[in-house]
């Protein structure tokens, strides 16, 4: 059985308006009874945390977001080998982002034509909705996407995270989870996605290349061994 699987990695996007930016508000923070200082205190503490992973909550949102890495393995289950392979990196170059978001979908519309099934990850909850929305904002043509958004069985589209756990949310487990599970190596010690956009501005291209090119790689492995039980 032939299949494609793909990766992206995502940055927080490097010009939005401050108007769009992601703002601390706090009337959220929960203060109790707390006297004027503890509730100020408690602000400060939540605006210091919101600061700090507000790189990471952009890059994980659609609208918030740039792809700067995309990977697509096509890969014979039977046979235990790549057929074709396509990744792309975004440098400092934010106008190298169209070429990649485009790279994707060719390959996703590719799979579509001859019906090899799409293998992601989450594509479901992230992938797929990152590249609809970036190729919105880009204006890259795509496919229709319904095929590959369907929330439970489907021919067209295994999202193995959704699969493993019988579509049930209480029951996600992590990538690296289902690799260890079923006997392969985990995904690198040394690097994560939550490193992506550090290597990104330290200009560790490569890194985040053969990161994503890894991760394509390891769910096609994946997907053949669990292949005889998902479809």
């Amino acid at each position: 059985m032939e299949i494609l699987t793909i990766d992206i990695e995502t940055i927080p996007h490097q010009s939005l308006p401050e108007e769009c930016m992601p703002v601390f508000d706090p009337s959220e923070v929960k203060t109790g009874n707390a006297g004027p200082e503890k509730v100020q205190e408690k602000i400060n503490k939540k605006r210091a945390e919101f600061d700090k992973t507000n790189n990471k909550r952009m890059s994980l949102d659609p609208t918030l977001c740039h792809v700067c890495t995309f990977a697509g393995v096509i890969y014979d289950t039977v046979k235990d080998e790549i057929k074709d392979k396509k990744s792309f990196q975004v440098k400092d170059n934010l106008d190298e982002e169209y070429e990649c978001v485009h790279a994707a979908w060719n390959f996703i519309r590719q799979c579509r034509s001859k019906k090899t099934p799409l293998v992601t990850f989450n594509g479901i909850g992230f992938d797929i909705p990152v590249l609809i929305f970036r190729a919105m904002a880009l204006d890259v043509p795509i496919p229709e996407t319904k095929y590959f958004m369907k929330k439970y069985e489907s021919k067209d589209h295994y999202d193995l995270m959704q699969v493993l756990a019988r579509w049930d949310k209480s029951k996600w487990k992590s990538f690296d989870f289902y690799l260890k599970l079923f006997g392969f190596e985990g995904k690198p010690d040394d690097f994560n996605g939550s490193k992506v956009y550090g290597a990104w501005q330290a200009g560790e291209y490569d890194k985040i290349q053969r990161y994503c090119e890894g991760d394509a790689l390891q769910l096609a492995e994946l997907f053949q061994r669990v292949e005889a039980w998902v479809i």
